[in-house]
């Protein structure tokens, strides 16, 4: 059932300025908003796992969210949402692992990004100059707000951008005629530098002998 209350509704709503739609008739008591993000449903049902005191809360949905247009039926869009015990850094490596899974050659890119309900530890996401999602931990406003006593990782992204970038047919590749080797190499770099534009320009730089590149 896509539909939530008010307070959840207006609670994270990334992907637009629009109010949500309202049923005429509520589907559950109260719950008569169709849902604009994933991520409100998830943390109340973080909330009650709490509540039952279970040790590990690791939480996922798979959904549409329905989008408001002027003058046009709503955008239904499929959106992967998790929410997550892992800090920032552990939930950001879970999405590059299953970008990577569908496309070993997919980079994403974070840039800065500011939501209510997220701390500074946040970031929207980007695939080949599109926006995947976003991606943050919650801050203590957002915390309080859903009566959260532990701290939570959350993120939601399109499942449209990664259909249109992934290569689930294996491709054939030649076999290097030499050894490969690895280097460490350690950067001092200025603090605005990003991991995105530093990685870029090492790709660009390495071309076709460059066969993968990790932040450590």
């Amino acid at each position: 059932v896509s539909v939530v209350e008010e307070p959840l509704s207006e609670a994270f709503s990334p992907w637009t300025t629009h109010g949500a739609l309202v049923a005429s008739t509520p589907v559950l008591r109260r719950a008569d908003r169709l849902r604009r993000s994933l991520l409100p449903s998830l943390l109340a049902a973080r909330r009650t796992n709490e509540t039952l005191a279970n040790p590990e809360i690791e939480l996922f949905e798979l959904a549409r969210v329905y989008l408001p247009r002027a003058q046009a039926l709503p955008h239904e869009e499929l959106m992967l949402a998790v929410t997550s015990g892992g800090d920032y850094a552990a939930v950001k490596g879970l999405i590059e692992s299953l970008a990577r899974a569908l496309n070993p050659s997919l980079e994403i890119e974070a840039r800065a990004t500011k939501h209510a309900l997220l701390s500074p530890r946040s970031a929207g996401l980007w695939l080949d100059g599109e926006v995947l999602g976003f991606l943050g931990e919650v801050s203590p406003a957002g915390l309080k707000q859903f009566e959260l006593r532990g701290g939570s990782t959350v993120a939601e992204i399109k499942v449209s951008v990664l259909n249109r970038v992934a290569k689930l047919v294996p491709q054939y590749q030649r076999l290097p005629a030499f050894p490969s080797t690895s280097r460490d190499v350690n950067l001092e770099l200025d603090e605005g530098v990003s991991w995105a534009s530093l990685a870029a320009t090492v790709r660009e730089a390495g071309g076709q002998q460059l066969d993968d590149l990790q932040y450590v």
